[in-house]
Protein backbone atom coordinates (compact mmCIF):
# COMPACT_ATOMS: atom_id res chain seq x y z
CA UNK A 1 0.00 0.00 0.00
CA UNK A 2 1.86 3.45 -1.17
CA UNK A 3 2.05 6.07 1.41
CA UNK A 4 -0.71 8.36 -0.88
CA UNK A 5 -3.30 5.45 0.29
CA UNK A 6 -2.60 5.55 3.35
CA UNK A 7 -3.44 9.21 4.21
CA UNK A 8 -7.12 8.16 4.52
CA UNK A 9 -6.88 5.53 7.48
CA UNK A 10 -8.09 4.90 11.02
CA UNK A 11 -5.25 7.49 12.61
CA UNK A 12 -5.70 10.15 10.21
CA UNK A 13 -9.52 11.43 10.40
CA UNK A 14 -8.96 13.83 13.18
CA UNK A 15 -8.26 13.32 16.92
CA UNK A 16 -9.86 10.68 18.03
CA UNK A 17 -12.34 11.22 21.29
CA UNK A 18 -12.42 7.73 22.30
CA UNK A 19 -8.60 7.54 22.83
CA UNK A 20 -8.82 10.48 25.26
CA UNK A 21 -11.24 8.47 27.23
CA UNK A 22 -8.85 5.82 27.64
CA UNK A 23 -6.37 8.36 28.74
CA UNK A 24 -8.40 10.50 30.82
CA UNK A 25 -9.25 6.79 32.78
CA UNK A 26 -5.32 5.96 32.84
CA UNK A 27 -4.36 9.29 34.40
CA UNK A 28 -6.94 8.74 36.96
CA UNK A 29 -5.84 5.59 37.84
CA UNK A 30 -2.31 6.88 38.45
CA UNK A 31 -3.49 9.87 40.15
CA UNK A 32 -5.05 7.45 42.44
CA UNK A 33 -2.56 4.78 42.93
CA UNK A 34 0.06 7.35 43.57
CA UNK A 35 -2.10 8.81 46.47
CA UNK A 36 -2.97 5.67 48.06
CA UNK A 37 0.82 4.89 48.27
CA UNK A 38 1.49 8.57 49.95
CA UNK A 39 -0.56 7.44 52.81
CA UNK A 40 -0.17 4.21 52.99
CA UNK A 41 -3.73 3.41 52.68
CA UNK A 42 -5.80 0.36 52.17
CA UNK A 43 -9.27 0.15 51.29
CA UNK A 44 -11.65 -2.86 52.93
CA UNK A 45 -14.00 -3.16 50.06
CA UNK A 46 -13.47 -2.31 46.24
CA UNK A 47 -10.41 -1.38 44.06
CA UNK A 48 -6.71 -0.78 46.08
CA UNK A 49 -4.87 1.00 43.59
CA UNK A 50 -2.11 0.92 45.71
CA UNK A 51 -1.71 -2.90 47.73
CA UNK A 52 -4.02 -4.21 45.93
CA UNK A 53 -5.23 -7.34 43.43
CA UNK A 54 -2.73 -5.35 40.91
CA UNK A 55 -0.38 -3.40 40.42
CA UNK A 56 -1.40 0.17 38.82
CA UNK A 57 1.77 1.26 38.07
CA UNK A 58 1.89 -0.54 35.10
CA UNK A 59 -0.38 1.68 33.76
CA UNK A 60 2.72 3.31 32.64
CA UNK A 61 2.85 0.80 29.69
CA UNK A 62 -0.10 2.01 28.52
CA UNK A 63 0.69 5.68 28.11
CA UNK A 64 3.83 3.82 26.25
CA UNK A 65 1.85 2.51 23.63
CA UNK A 66 -0.52 5.05 23.39
CA UNK A 67 2.47 7.38 22.48
CA UNK A 68 3.97 4.87 20.24
CA UNK A 69 0.38 4.32 18.60
CA UNK A 70 0.55 7.86 17.49
CA UNK A 71 4.42 8.89 17.11
CA UNK A 72 4.83 5.70 14.12
CA UNK A 73 1.09 6.99 12.42
CA UNK A 74 3.72 8.92 9.71
CA UNK A 75 6.39 7.30 8.91
CA UNK A 76 6.75 9.02 5.59
CA UNK A 77 7.23 12.73 7.46
CA UNK A 78 9.98 10.78 10.19
CA UNK A 79 11.79 9.97 7.09
CA UNK A 80 11.91 13.93 5.87
CA UNK A 81 12.76 14.99 8.62
CA UNK A 82 15.98 15.18 10.55
CA UNK A 83 16.99 14.19 14.06
CA UNK A 84 16.95 17.84 15.69
CA UNK A 85 13.87 18.62 14.19
CA UNK A 86 11.94 15.56 14.76
CA UNK A 87 13.36 14.89 18.86
CA UNK A 88 13.99 18.13 19.34
CA UNK A 89 10.13 19.32 18.65
CA UNK A 90 9.17 16.55 21.09
CA UNK A 91 11.72 17.10 23.65
CA UNK A 92 10.82 21.45 23.69
CA UNK A 93 7.18 20.40 23.64
CA UNK A 94 7.42 17.90 26.79
CA UNK A 95 10.35 19.07 29.26
CA UNK A 96 9.22 22.72 29.75
CA UNK A 97 6.67 21.86 32.26
CA UNK A 98 8.48 18.94 33.43
CA UNK A 99 11.18 21.41 34.51
CA UNK A 100 9.17 23.68 36.11
CA UNK A 101 7.57 20.59 38.34
CA UNK A 102 10.84 19.51 39.25
CA UNK A 103 11.95 22.52 40.95
CA UNK A 104 8.77 23.50 42.68
CA UNK A 105 9.22 19.32 43.50
CA UNK A 106 12.28 20.44 45.13
CA UNK A 107 10.98 23.60 47.17
CA UNK A 108 7.93 21.21 48.48
CA UNK A 109 11.11 18.42 49.65
CA UNK A 110 12.92 21.17 51.60
CA UNK A 111 9.53 22.53 53.07
CA UNK A 112 8.45 18.56 53.76
CA UNK A 113 11.88 18.17 55.67
CA UNK A 114 11.18 20.95 57.94
CA UNK A 115 7.58 20.53 58.40
CA UNK A 116 7.48 17.15 59.02
CA UNK A 117 11.38 16.03 60.07
CA UNK A 118 11.53 13.71 57.88
CA UNK A 119 14.79 13.94 56.20
CA UNK A 120 14.60 11.03 54.22
CA UNK A 121 12.51 12.90 51.64
CA UNK A 122 15.38 15.16 51.23
CA UNK A 123 18.62 12.27 50.23
CA UNK A 124 19.33 13.53 46.93
CA UNK A 125 18.63 16.82 47.18
CA UNK A 126 21.28 19.07 44.96
CA UNK A 127 21.64 21.60 42.02
CA UNK A 128 23.38 18.72 39.92
CA UNK A 129 20.40 16.06 41.00
CA UNK A 130 17.47 18.93 40.38
CA UNK A 131 19.26 20.01 36.85
CA UNK A 132 19.35 16.48 35.53
CA UNK A 133 15.96 15.75 36.52
CA UNK A 134 14.79 19.08 35.37
CA UNK A 135 16.36 18.16 31.90
CA UNK A 136 14.85 14.55 31.59
CA UNK A 137 18.16 13.24 31.63
CA UNK A 138 17.96 11.01 34.76
CA UNK A 139 16.46 7.47 33.98
CA UNK A 140 18.80 6.62 30.95
CA UNK A 141 21.87 5.77 33.71
CA UNK A 142 23.76 7.61 31.67
CA UNK A 143 24.32 10.55 34.68
CA UNK A 144 23.88 9.11 38.23
CA UNK A 145 21.14 10.90 39.60
CA UNK A 146 18.40 9.80 42.05
CA UNK A 147 15.08 11.27 40.46
CA UNK A 148 13.13 14.18 41.33
CA UNK A 149 9.25 14.12 41.25
CA UNK A 150 10.28 10.26 40.47
CA UNK A 151 7.11 9.69 37.95
CA UNK A 152 8.73 11.57 35.77
CA UNK A 153 11.03 9.02 34.53
CA UNK A 154 8.67 7.99 32.16
CA UNK A 155 8.45 11.16 30.10
CA UNK A 156 12.93 10.56 30.33
CA UNK A 157 11.93 6.88 28.80
CA UNK A 158 9.60 8.69 25.88
CA UNK A 159 12.23 11.23 24.89
CA UNK A 160 14.99 8.12 24.29
CA UNK A 161 11.94 5.96 22.51
CA UNK A 162 11.52 9.38 19.98
CA UNK A 163 14.77 9.66 19.38
CA UNK A 164 15.51 5.28 19.09
CA UNK A 165 12.30 5.78 16.65
CA UNK A 166 13.82 8.55 14.49
CA UNK A 167 16.80 6.50 14.12
CA UNK A 168 15.04 2.78 13.10
CA UNK A 169 12.81 4.73 10.88
CA UNK A 170 16.03 6.16 8.88
CA UNK A 171 18.04 2.77 9.47
CA UNK A 172 15.06 1.21 7.46
CA UNK A 173 14.89 3.59 4.94
CA UNK A 174 18.52 3.08 3.57
CA UNK A 175 18.54 -0.38 4.24
CA UNK A 176 15.14 -0.45 2.44
CA UNK A 177 13.50 -2.92 4.57
CA UNK A 178 9.97 -2.42 6.28
CA UNK A 179 9.92 -0.43 8.72
CA UNK A 180 7.99 -2.55 10.83
CA UNK A 181 11.22 -5.60 11.14
CA UNK A 182 13.34 -2.64 12.91
CA UNK A 183 10.41 -1.86 15.23
CA UNK A 184 9.65 -5.20 15.95
CA UNK A 185 13.72 -5.55 16.72
CA UNK A 186 13.75 -2.58 19.61
CA UNK A 187 10.63 -4.60 21.05
CA UNK A 188 12.88 -8.16 21.36
CA UNK A 189 15.93 -5.90 22.73
CA UNK A 190 12.87 -4.51 25.32
CA UNK A 191 12.30 -8.08 26.17
CA UNK A 192 16.03 -9.17 26.21
CA UNK A 193 17.25 -6.25 28.81
CA UNK A 194 14.05 -7.44 30.75
CA UNK A 195 14.99 -10.97 30.94
CA UNK A 196 19.16 -10.67 31.15
CA UNK A 197 18.43 -8.06 34.15
CA UNK A 198 21.47 -5.88 32.50
CA UNK A 199 21.62 -2.30 34.26
CA UNK A 200 23.58 -0.22 31.74
CA UNK A 201 22.84 3.46 29.93
CA UNK A 202 19.96 2.99 27.85
CA UNK A 203 19.76 -0.58 28.46
CA UNK A 204 18.06 -1.07 31.64
CA UNK A 205 14.75 -2.18 33.59
CA UNK A 206 12.87 1.40 32.88
CA UNK A 207 14.30 2.06 29.56
CA UNK A 208 13.34 -2.23 28.29
CA UNK A 209 9.68 -0.72 29.93
CA UNK A 210 9.82 2.11 27.72
CA UNK A 211 11.13 -0.21 24.29
CA UNK A 212 8.95 -3.02 24.90
CA UNK A 213 5.40 -0.71 25.31
CA UNK A 214 6.63 2.18 22.97
CA UNK A 215 7.34 0.14 19.91
CA UNK A 216 4.74 -2.22 20.22
CA UNK A 217 2.39 0.86 20.10
CA UNK A 218 4.36 1.71 16.96
CA UNK A 219 3.68 -1.74 15.54
CA UNK A 220 -0.01 -1.23 16.15
CA UNK A 221 0.09 1.57 14.40
CA UNK A 222 1.54 0.08 11.20
CA UNK A 223 -1.57 -2.04 11.87
CA UNK A 224 -4.60 0.60 12.04
CA UNK A 225 -2.88 2.89 9.19
CA UNK A 226 -4.33 0.08 6.57
CA UNK A 227 -7.29 0.04 7.49
CA UNK A 228 -10.40 2.62 7.47
CA UNK A 229 -12.13 1.34 10.17
CA UNK A 230 -12.07 -1.92 13.02
CA UNK A 231 -14.01 -4.85 11.40
CA UNK A 232 -16.44 -6.64 13.96
CA UNK A 233 -14.55 -9.46 14.07
CA UNK A 234 -11.31 -7.31 15.41
CA UNK A 235 -13.47 -5.68 18.08
CA UNK A 236 -15.37 -8.71 19.25
CA UNK A 237 -12.18 -10.90 19.18
CA UNK A 238 -10.56 -7.41 21.24
CA UNK A 239 -13.94 -7.98 23.47
CA UNK A 240 -12.67 -11.63 24.17
CA UNK A 241 -9.01 -11.00 25.26
CA UNK A 242 -9.97 -7.87 26.99
CA UNK A 243 -12.43 -9.73 29.39
CA UNK A 244 -10.18 -12.86 29.72
CA UNK A 245 -7.34 -10.89 31.30
CA UNK A 246 -9.56 -8.68 33.31
CA UNK A 247 -11.22 -12.20 34.77
CA UNK A 248 -7.45 -13.29 34.96
CA UNK A 249 -6.60 -9.92 36.76
CA UNK A 250 -9.41 -10.04 39.48
CA UNK A 251 -9.63 -14.03 40.42
CA UNK A 252 -5.30 -13.48 40.65
CA UNK A 253 -4.57 -16.66 38.32
CA UNK A 254 -1.49 -15.38 37.43
CA UNK A 255 1.82 -16.01 38.76
CA UNK A 256 3.65 -12.59 39.72
CA UNK A 257 3.48 -9.07 38.87
CA UNK A 258 6.57 -9.56 36.11
CA UNK A 259 4.24 -11.99 34.20
CA UNK A 260 1.11 -9.64 34.07
CA UNK A 261 3.32 -6.95 32.84
CA UNK A 262 3.53 -9.02 29.63
CA UNK A 263 0.09 -10.19 29.04
CA UNK A 264 -0.58 -6.11 29.35
CA UNK A 265 1.73 -5.09 26.54
CA UNK A 266 1.19 -7.84 24.30
CA UNK A 267 -2.48 -8.70 24.79
CA UNK A 268 -4.53 -6.47 27.10
CA UNK A 269 -3.40 -2.96 26.10
CA UNK A 270 -3.85 -3.83 22.33
CA UNK A 271 -7.27 -5.08 22.55
CA UNK A 272 -8.32 -2.50 24.72
CA UNK A 273 -6.89 0.15 22.25
CA UNK A 274 -8.97 -1.99 19.10
CA UNK A 275 -11.98 -1.65 21.05
CA UNK A 276 -11.93 1.55 21.87
CA UNK A 277 -11.00 2.40 18.14
CA UNK A 278 -14.05 0.00 17.21
CA UNK A 279 -16.98 2.40 14.53
CA UNK A 280 -19.23 1.91 17.97
CA UNK A 281 -16.74 3.29 20.74
CA UNK A 282 -15.59 6.33 18.48
CA UNK A 283 -19.09 7.21 17.51
CA UNK A 284 -19.97 6.64 21.38
CA UNK A 285 -17.11 9.13 22.73
CA UNK A 286 -17.77 11.75 19.79
CA UNK A 287 -17.83 14.98 22.10
CA UNK A 288 -15.00 17.88 21.70
CA UNK A 289 -14.87 18.22 25.38
CA UNK A 290 -13.33 14.81 25.78
CA UNK A 291 -10.58 16.25 23.97
CA UNK A 292 -10.20 18.63 25.70
CA UNK A 293 -10.05 16.33 28.99
CA UNK A 294 -7.78 14.32 27.41
CA UNK A 295 -5.26 17.20 26.20
CA UNK A 296 -4.84 18.56 29.89
CA UNK A 297 -3.96 15.00 31.43
CA UNK A 298 0.32 15.03 30.44
CA UNK A 299 -0.06 18.05 32.79
CA UNK A 300 -2.09 16.40 35.27
CA UNK A 301 0.59 13.56 35.33
CA UNK A 302 3.29 15.84 35.47
CA UNK A 303 2.23 18.07 38.55
CA UNK A 304 0.20 15.23 40.38
CA UNK A 305 2.86 13.91 42.96
CA UNK A 306 3.75 17.82 43.43
CA UNK A 307 0.36 18.48 44.28
CA UNK A 308 0.52 14.93 46.75
CA UNK A 309 3.57 16.00 48.37
CA UNK A 310 2.16 19.65 48.64
CA UNK A 311 -1.21 17.92 50.87
CA UNK A 312 1.00 15.62 52.67
CA UNK A 313 3.06 18.85 54.31
CA UNK A 314 -0.35 20.66 54.72
CA UNK A 315 -1.77 17.08 56.75
CA UNK A 316 0.98 17.10 58.64
CA UNK A 317 1.17 20.66 59.67
CA UNK A 318 -2.62 20.51 60.94
CA UNK A 319 -2.21 16.98 62.59
CA UNK A 320 -5.10 15.41 60.39
CA UNK A 321 -4.77 12.23 59.54
CA UNK A 322 -6.01 10.98 56.16
CA UNK A 323 -8.48 7.67 56.37
CA UNK A 324 -9.60 5.38 53.91
CA UNK A 325 -11.90 7.74 52.62
CA UNK A 326 -12.82 7.49 48.36
CA UNK A 327 -14.35 10.68 48.26
CA UNK A 328 -11.37 12.61 49.87
CA UNK A 329 -9.26 10.49 46.70
CA UNK A 330 -11.71 11.81 44.32
CA UNK A 331 -11.50 15.22 45.69
CA UNK A 332 -7.45 14.84 45.23
CA UNK A 333 -7.83 13.78 41.55
CA UNK A 334 -10.13 16.61 40.98
CA UNK A 335 -7.62 18.90 42.27
CA UNK A 336 -5.10 17.21 40.30
CA UNK A 337 -7.27 18.25 36.98
CA UNK A 338 -7.82 22.00 38.27
CA UNK A 339 -4.21 22.33 38.46
CA UNK A 340 -3.98 20.42 35.24
CA UNK A 341 -6.32 22.40 33.46
CA UNK A 342 -4.73 25.74 34.71
CA UNK A 343 -0.62 24.16 33.78
CA UNK A 344 -1.90 23.34 30.53
CA UNK A 345 -3.74 26.78 29.62
CA UNK A 346 -1.39 29.50 31.44
CA UNK A 347 2.25 27.48 30.78
CA UNK A 348 2.55 24.72 28.45
CA UNK A 349 0.68 26.12 25.56
CA UNK A 350 2.16 29.45 25.91
CA UNK A 351 5.72 27.71 25.85
CA UNK A 352 4.45 25.84 23.19
CA UNK A 353 3.83 28.33 21.08
CA UNK A 354 7.08 30.75 21.98
CA UNK A 355 9.80 27.56 21.74
CA UNK A 356 8.37 25.99 18.82
CA UNK A 357 7.69 29.04 16.91
CA UNK A 358 10.66 28.80 15.16
CA UNK A 359 10.88 25.61 12.76
CA UNK A 360 14.02 23.84 14.36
Amino acid sequence: MTEKALDNNLLNGGRLYSLDVMRIIATICIVFHHFQQMYHLQFTSGINYFYGKFYFGYIVEFFFILSGILAARNIGSIRKSTFVSYVGKRYLRLVPVVALSVVVYDLLIIAAVHFTGNTSRGTGLSIKNVLISALCLHDGKILTNTGINYPMWYIGVLIVCFAVLYIVIQICSKLNIKPSFGLAAVVLLGLAIRFTGVSLPLLNEDMSRGYMAFFTGCLLSQVYIRQTEIKKWQSALSLCVTAAVLWIIVSERYFDLDEIQLVLIFCFYPALVTLFLSPTMIRLFNHKILGVAGQITYDVYVWHDCINLLLFIVVSILGLEVTDSRILMWLFAALCFAVGTLSYYGIERPLNKLLLKKKL
